[in-house]
């Protein structure tokens, strides 16, 4: 029989969410992982809700709410915190990576998605568990599971947006970096795919007479990279060129590029893309994913001091809050005037490889950093 206790089943519940493959591919095993922590939250009274999509995506949002029990007078409502984490993880059911079952180690614990995100939904688990007990909260607490955060979570841009519209604080459960340090901003991205075409052709008989679309892609493409510009917090990265053809005697018809854009701020987003516009005349371009930038404000450069100090007193850890060069869900929930820190979940490394790492009592450690928060104890 199982312990009651939240706290003494994180071991066991680990161990059963890192073996369940949730690969955003794999709809159906995303929707095993929100099941079972749906579960979790029925044993800890918590209602919850599933979220339909605003167009195609992974699968649905599990989103769970604590009311406030100290409601505001007037037409005021209580605040919402919003705790974001996710249940996918990067590698399909037969990749090396999902073969790495769980291995326990000590304090630590070692498998597929064990540190992003699954120890971050136990961190929010217990945080939510801590405060029900409490007899007196004005502010209220929602909690949401997104199905497909590793490729950007499409069909819910407009949820995220509406997240953060409503939020006053927004809580993101990504891991902690390496050394324990938080996330108080983030880079945004764009990724571009870029095709152009021509008749195609021999090598030998047709050379210097039509347009080869892959060497006009190519020198497109190495305009493209010079406009990185890393003092000005943008970079340009050429992922990928294919083309229709395979051999050395063919002029291909047709070639693709995939760019990916970061930059810090929005507004440098759009004065890059000014840039790659005279560049990517004559192509067929389109916007796979188009990420905001969450750039730091007053309001999270505040709340980081915080949550640093939390950290050396419960931890005896010395941390920074940093800016990381990936996004996130946060990224498009983000808006100016509220707290928005992201890194909040467990310590560990190895992200996104087989050899992906937990820190097992961070999960305790920072579900009390962030209860102690939220409740001023």
């Amino acid at each position: 029989m199982l312990p009651l206790q939240l706290k003494d089943r994180i071991d066991y519940l680990l161990q059963e969410w890192v073996n369940q493959n949730s690969y955003h591919g794999n709809p159906a095993g995303v929707k095993k992982i929100q099941d079972a922590v749906a579960t979790e939250l029925d044993l800890l009274g918590i209602a919850h809700e599933r979220v339909v999509p605003e167009s195609d995506s992974t699968g649905e949002i599990l989103k769970a709410v604590l009311p406030a029990t100290v409601v505001p007078a007037g037409d005021e409502r209580a605040p919402i915190v919003s705790l974001i984490c996710h249940a996918d993880t990067v590698f399909p059911p037969d990749s090396a990576f999902q073969l790495i079952t769980w291995t326990r180690d000590r304090n630590r614990a070692i498998g597929p998605g064990v540190i992003d995100d699954k120890g971050g939904i136990l961190v929010i688990l217990l945080v939510l568990e801590k405060l029900s007990k409490l007899a007196k909260r004005n502010f209220t607490v929602q909690m949401i599971c997104m199905p497909g955060e590793e490729i950007g979570s499409p069909g819910f841009h407009a949820f995220l947006r509406q997240i953060g519209d409503e939020s006053s604080m927004i809580l993101g459960f990504e891991p902690a970096l390496p050394d324990g340090s938080i996330i108080h901003s983030r880079r945004g991205n764009r990724w571009y795919e870029i095709k152009m075409t021509g008749p195609g052709g021999h090598a030998g008989r047709d050379a210097g007479t039509v347009v080869n679309p892959m060497a006009e892609l190519s020198l497109k493409i190495a305009e493209l990279a010079k406009l990185t510009d890393l003092k000005a917090g943008v970079s340009v990265s050429p992922g990928s060129i294919t083309t229709d053809t395979t051999g050395f005697n063919v002029i291909p018809s047709q070639a693709v590029a995939r760019i990916d854009v970061r930059y810090d701020t929005n507004e440098a987003r759009e004065a890059l893309h000014q840039k790659m516009l005279p560049i990517l005349e004559g192509t067929e371009w389109s916007l796979v994913e188009d990420c905001p930038a969450l750039p730091l404000n007053p309001e999270s450069e505040k709340t980081a001091k915080q949550l640093v100090q939390l950290v050396h007193k419960i931890e005896n850890r010395d941390i920074t809050a940093q800016k990381a060069f990936g996004s996130s869900d946060c990224n498009y929930a983000g808006r100016r005037g509220i707290p928005i820190i992201d890194g909040l979940g467990p310590i560990g490394t190895g992200l996104h490889s087989p050899k992906e790492t937990i820190e097992m009592r961070s999960i305790f450690t920072r579900a009390e950093i962030v209860f102690r928060l939220l409740s001023g104890v």
